[in-house]
């Protein structure tokens, strides 16, 4: 199991001992709220109960995981989007729908390296006043850093986009340029300019396509390798999770 995998595996099953208790009869309250949170059924969504330390924290921890897991879901949902144009006889045109998944994918990039760097300090500070936060402090010393220097090429396309408002791309800006001709009155050019439009969208979409395909996959490895480290820093060698010494249960 790699790392990724691995982390999202013991995250579960750290998730299936804190929820299960719930079920039973003397949390029939607390059962009752995460019943009707999952289901959206009318009721309290919230147990009148004071939550423990440890529960706490693993709701901390879970959380900062679900939005590394989001944000992996969302490049991995572009991938799937940029290779198609569902919209058919309608107002939004094939260079402006290209055009924004490759700037939500760039942002969304941006803001996994965010959450990953956020989850570190997330971690660190729930250890602030524990004896094991030197050794906390040195496992994770470089997993910032990590994940800024393996995104740094796509991240910098996205900062250049950030102060110049767009992601410029010539064969985009080609493709709005066509576009534009597509509505010229003279019909034997609009006609002409329609074919090449299509011709032209389908080899910037293979391009776009093809590069976001391999940085994904090079996404996955960068997390691979982040959370292989991570690792030993939230759970137990066993998977169990950890917990700050000062956490009640």
């Amino acid at each position: 199991m790699k790392g990724f995998e691995k982390f999202q595996y013991a995250m579960l099953e750290a998730a299936t001992l804190i929820m299960k208790p719930l079920t039973e009869a003397k949390n029939k309250e607390a059962g009752q709220a995460l019943w009707n949170h999952l289901f959206d059924l009318d009721g309290p969504r919230e147990a009148p109960t004071k939550h423990t330390g440890r529960a706490i924290y693993f709701g901390k921890v879970f959380k900062a995981f679900l939005e590394i897991t989001y944000s992996l879901e969302t490049l991995e949902d572009i991938e799937f989007y940029i290779g198609r144009f569902p919209f058919q006889n309608t107002r939004i045109s094939r260079d402006r729908y290209l055009q924004f998944h490759i700037e939500t994918y760039f942002s969304e990039l941006y803001l996994l390296q965010q959450r990953l760097n956020h989850y570190v300090v997330l971690i660190e500070r729930q250890y602030r006043r524990d004896p094991l936060l030197p050794e906390i402090i040195a496992k994770c010393k470089n997993l910032p850093v990590l994940a800024a220097e393996a995104l740094e090429g796509p991240l910098r396309v996205r900062h250049s986009h950030v102060h110049q408002a767009r992601v410029t791309d010539s064969g985009i800006d080609r493709l709005k340029s066509i576009g534009l001709l597509t509505k010229s009155k003279d019909s034997s050019l609009s006609k002409y300019m329609r074919i090449h439009y299509r011709l032209v969208h389908s080899d910037v979409k293979k391009k776009w396509k093809k590069a976001i395909v391999k940085n994904n996959d090079d996404v996955l490895k960068v997390l691979d390798v982040f959370f292989e480290r991570f690792f030993p820093v939230v759970f137990e060698e066993s998977g169990a999770l950890k917990y700050p010494s000062r956490l009640k249960f």
